[in-house]
């Protein structure tokens, strides 16, 4: 992992880098390939069914962006 402060190694090892034994990096790369995934399946489905969706995904987003922002 490139990290360009000092101390990364510290906190990525620490008991807050992980969630039920599982490392937030994982559990973060597994919830945004999910959103990426529903967005494609969203551009794909017909304009009515498309609301529902895309009302899920706006939040989704919005609250994967507010934990990002705690965990910074």
């Amino acid at each position: 992992m490139a990290c360009p402060l000092s101390g990364c190694d510290t906190v990525l090892s620490s008991g807050y880098a992980q969630l039920f034994g599982v490392p937030l990096s994982l559990l973060g790369m597994l919830t945004y390939g999910s959103v990426v995934a529903a967005a494609l399946v969203a551009q794909q489905q017909q304009q009515q069914d498309r609301s529902l969706l895309n009302t899920g995904l706006a939040a989704g987003v919005s609250v994967l962006a507010g934990v990002s922002g705690f965990l910074m």
